[in-house]
């Protein structure tokens, strides 16, 4: 058994130790709260900080918006504490006066005409904070206080009341300039024969006898010139150059060994093939699917979101990803990818203007 199925059995342990003290009337004290502050991000999440401090005994903190309960964490002094969640409350043991803190993403409504909603239970004073890409439909009726702070609206006001809000989609643009062609003329000069023109050499011979031997192939005949000077006219053919194109000698290849047969080759290539099957389902096998691929926290949707981030390589852009459930609503979707990173199956990071949604636990 490892660590993180003996912490799931002692938080279940102490869920059913808390309901049946608190059925039978154990006492109990309630939680003094300081803040709640209720922020409704560009995607459309509602995300909820709870601060205040316990007593000593079973402190009990009614939320003030019904929670996704797989989101819930606990921090008693900072430190994260087993989630006790009975009847939209939020019950922390202390032996002393403590401070904790309660983050959850609300469940919200899905509304015709991409409308969410969201509803606030309880009288407690709330600061809530809305994004830039929210708007809102609805104004609370009991507001204290507004204010604009870092391109935020802050409304302070006190509930119960019901929240409707949509989300704006802006779609990003982008245009890529493509520079002109330009016509290149290229000119090739081609060798141009070269012709020698016709020379005439005169040669005169002199009174003693000359022998002038010219050499045909294969035969060598020897001329006589008579002793009578006479003038002798040579003629030069005109001479035409001729590119002269070398081909390569063909280059005979000794071969170095006999060739591997087909029928080996593609022997060997299924013997490979069976075995890396057969490691594959032992490492498989061994393995197994992990538990929290089949625990009831993850829905359909969210088993859907992280197979398709696997498949992209483990990273994936949001709006890439959005495409593959075009199905589903847009704030149905952003909500279950803040759900996947609240519990630690993904990083979300900004790129731009969009989201980077990154796997880190291998499924």
């Amino acid at each position: 058994m490892d660590s993180k199925e003996r912490n799931h059995i002692v938080s279940l342990l102490l869920v059913v130790v808390t309901t049946y003290l608190l059925l039978h009337g154990l006492q109990t004290c309630e939680a003094t709260t300081s803040s709640i502050n209720v922020t409704i991000e560009n995607d459309g999440t509602v995300v909820v900080v709870i601060e205040g401090t316990t007593e000593a005994g079973l402190n009990i903190i009614n939320l003030p918006i019904e929670p996704l309960e797989a989101s819930i964490e606990v921090y008693l002094n900072n430190t994260l504490i087993p989630t006790l969640y009975v009847n939209n409350s939020i019950v922390i043991p202390s032996n002393t006066s403590s401070s904790f803190k309660i983050t959850y993403i609300a469940n919200t409504s899905i509304l015709p005409n991409d409308r969410l909603s969201f509803n606030v239970l309880t009288n407690d004073t709330i600061e809530l904070v809305l994004k830039p890409q929210v708007i809102l439909f609805t104004i609370p009726e009991d507001i204290i206080s507004t204010k604009v702070s870092d391109s935020n609206i802050i409304i302070v006001f006190r509930g119960p009341t019901t929240i409707v809000y949509g989300v704006i989609t802006r779609t990003v643009t982008t245009t890529t300039t493509t520079p002109p062609l330009t016509e290149t003329t290229v000119t090739t000069t081609s060798p141009v024969p070269t012709t020698t023109p016709q020379t005439t050499t005169t040669i005169t011979t002199t009174t003693s006898p000359t022998t002038v031997t010219t050499t045909t192939a294969p035969q060598t005949t020897p001329l006589t010139t008579p002793t009578t000077s006479s003038p002798i006219t040579v003629s030069t053919p005109p001479l035409t150059t001729t590119p002269v194109t070398t081909s390569p000698s063909p280059t005979t290849k000794t071969p170095t060994g006999y060739p591997v047969p087909l029928p080996l080759l593609i022997g060997v290539g299924v013997a490979i093939v069976v075995v890396a099957v057969i490691i594959g389902m032992l490492k498989l096998r061994r393995s197994g699917t992990p538990t929290y691929m089949t625990s009831s926290v993850l829905d359909e949707l969210d088993r859907g979101i992280l197979r398709k981030i696997k498949e992209s390589g483990g990273s994936i852009l949001q709006n890439e990803l959005y495409r593959f459930f075009s199905n589903v609503p847009k704030a149905t979707f952003w909500r279950h990818v803040k759900k996947l990173e609240k519990l630690g199956f993904i990083d979300v990071i900004k790129e731009g203007r969009t989201n980077r949604l990154i796997l880190k636990k291998r499924i």
